[in-house]
């Protein structure tokens, strides 16, 4: 069962967590503004902090909660959207998993309750992330009639992670994001996901095996001249469109497919 965290009461303590959670570096603030002119596409987006008196209300424990996080959407996020179709996250998590909440219309409403929803959840896992909202442009959208769905609405793409060392400028490997031996299983928990996802696998699992090097080595051409970050990231592109799209950074030992072994191997052949 999920464990719900709560801030602690001694305000040295609330304020000490916000900001170990505010400093992390897995929050998109941290690396968005480093990576997103290297060359690689990425949707437009916008990075909006969240106080810490309206970070305290998501844990709708008073009647008023709803109400004041609408009031702080409506004043400080909904008017600095200028893009249409929506995908919406914090620093870290986005609920992917029901993808309809994280896509909500272009309505205030819509959007509070989408925030809600995601912060919500985030802080019942405890995926950090909760001390900024980060509303995208959603992309794709010119092939997504051809694309099958999984959680709730999610188009199914092939999907690139590649770890990256930017202490040696050096892309490492990559991994297939839909591997069927990490993802099968949890998707198939869901009947209908899994079969779209059995379905479509054999596509992906191409797409992959013969993009791989090609998606490696955009990684690598772009990210050489980053700078601002240090040790190894995950980074994942995604195919849509026609092109690769620059969609999440992440540290890599906080992230699936991270293989220290294969990593201490490539560090052995690079000496």
């Amino acid at each position: 069962m999920a464990k719900i965290i709560t801030l602690p009461d001694v305000d040295t303590a609330a304020n000490t967590w916000y900001q170990e959670s505010a400093s992390d570096k897995n929050n998109f603030s941290f690396w968005f503004e480093k990576v997103k002119n290297c060359g690689i596409a990425v949707p437009e987006s916008i990075v909006i902090p969240v106080p810490q008196d309206v970070l305290q209300c998501f844990f709708l424990e008073r009647n008023n909660d709803e109400q004041m996080i609408h009031d702080w959407v409506a004043r400080e996020v909904f008017p600095k959207i200028k893009f249409g179709l929506l995908f919406v996250k914090n620093g870290a998590f986005s609920n992917k998993f029901n993808f309809k909440a994280c896509t909500p219309e272009h309505t205030c409403s819509a959007l509070t309750a989408s925030i809600i929803n995601i912060q919500y959840w985030s802080l019942c896992y405890e995926t950090g992330g909760e001390t900024e909202i980060v509303i995208r442009e959603r992309v794709g959208l010119q092939d997504e009639v051809k694309c099958c769905r999984i959680y709730n609405g999610m188009p199914l793409r092939p999907e690139f992670r590649i770890f990256y060392d930017f202490d040696s400028h050096k892309a490492l490997y990559t991994a297939n994001y839909w591997d069927w031996n990490y993802c099968h299983d949890q998707i198939a928990k869901d009947k209908t996901d899994g079969y779209v996802y059995e379905l479509v696998y054999p596509e992906l699992y191409d797409f992959y095996e013969n993009h791989k090097q090609e998606a490696k080595q955009l990684v690598s051409d772009h990210m050489k001249n980053v700078t601002g970050l240090s040790g190894i990231w995950s980074v994942d592109l995604m195919w849509a469109d026609g092109k690769y799209w620059l969609i999440d950074m992440a540290v890599g030992k906080r992230s699936a497919y991270y293989d220290p072994e294969r990593i201490a191997a490539l560090s052995k052949e690079a000496v």
